[in-house]
């Protein structure tokens, strides 16, 4: 059964209103009605607060990268109207200066899903026309920069390598041609094996740091549960979970830098001996002792594994999912609870075991 109209399980008409507007990203076509419930104007102030962060965020790239000597513009995005809540930023610098920029937005505290050595930087800026950085603090911030000028590489596109194949070896920058044999391997494995890489080219972006202990909060969470996080990236759920709530959290992610960050992290927590991250698949992952399974996936990764986990959740468990955007196609979930904070607003979803 596919999830219900908008906003269906919340209690009061205002909840249902603020879910629908959230979902749809229409929070300033339903200004005038929710500006007159607290909670409303708190989610349109919510939406105006971060999309005005972005803007400064950008605008702070832009000015740093000219003072430097390099040619960069704005690219404008949803993050340009106001009333819209939106996590990413647009900046064109010229492909031959990507070297450089990347130094310097490195300092901003931006980063990619996988370690840029000379020899990836050097295939980025000749095969690719855009590469994702992320920031994290309070407001998680995606930063997409474009390359401009034609792309220099002589393999057609379908073979040009992406993140997946980078991450498979480090190479010096004089082997840099050598990792546009990688793709047409692994296509050719996935054909013959039928299988796909388990990180085909994802960007991580993980729960802002301000929305996490709400969610937890507003799904119960308490020291007697077992909080698992499918994909649990840096570890950012766990961690919060264990300190904040008390409870045992493990967390299992397939990526293999991003389970030793969170590995790390965890083992830096007060709470350490009640976390546990597992670098591993999440579809094959052991969700047993779970009383609560948590993931916060790209929307058609989700589509792909809730159903999976769902099925596997051991009796009275819950499984706890949060996505702004509608989720089609999706089994109805028990309970649809919006949350807004400045750092961001997101709908929970929470489905019983089947």
């Amino acid at each position: 059964m596919e999830e219900p109209e908008i906003g269906q399980n919340c209690d009061g008409a205002v909840q249902k209103r603020l879910v629908k507007a959230i979902q749809n990203q229409s929070l300033h076509n339903t200004a005038a009605k929710l500006l007159a419930h607290p909670l409303g104007a708190a989610g349109l102030l919510a939406c105006a607060t971060i999309s005005a962060h972005m803007l400064r965020i950008q605008f702070d790239v832009v000015d740093r990268l000219r003072k430097a000597g390099f040619k960069a513009e704005p690219v404008r995005g949803p993050a340009d109207d106001s009333a819209l809540q939106y996590h990413q930023i647009g900046v064109s610098i010229p492909r031959e200066t990507l070297g450089e920029t990347l130094a310097l937005v490195a300092a901003m505290g931006f980063e990619a899903s996988i370690k840029m050595t000379p020899a990836r930087v050097k295939v980025f800026a000749s095969t690719a026309t855009q590469i994702t950085l992320i920031r994290f603090d309070a407001v998680t911030a995606r930063l997409v920069l474009r390359l401009d000028g034609p792309v220099r590489a002589r393999l057609p596109a379908r073979f040009r390598p992406g993140l997946v194949d980078l991450n498979v070896f480090d190479l010096p920058a004089a082997l840099a041609p050598l990792y546009g044999l990688v793709k047409p391997f692994r296509v050719g494995w996935e054909k013959l094996s039928g299988r796909r890489s388990p990180n085909h080219e994802i960007d991580f972006l993980g729960t802002p740091d301000g929305l996490i202990a709400p969610i937890l909060k507003a799904v119960e969470l308490g020291p007697a549960d077992v909080l698992i996080d499918l994909g649990c990236g840096d570890g950012r759920v766990v961690i919060c979970a264990a300190e904040a709530f008390g409870c045992r959290a493990i967390g299992v992610e397939h990526n293999a830098d991003l389970a030793a960050r969170a590995q790390k992290a965890a083992a830096a927590s007060p709470r350490a001996a009640q976390i546990k991250i597992i670098h591993g698949d999440a579809q094959t992952a052991d969700i047993s002792e779970a009383t609560i399974v948590f993931m916060f996936l790209p929307r058609n990764l989700l589509s792909l594994h809730l159903p999976k986990a769902r099925a596997r959740l051991r009796p009275a468990a819950r499984l706890v999912a949060h996505e702004q955007a509608a989720l089609p196609g999706l089994p109805r979930p028990k309970e649809t609870i919006p949350v807004m904070q400045p750092e961001g607003i997101t709908v929970i979803r929470i489905w019983d075991g089947v």
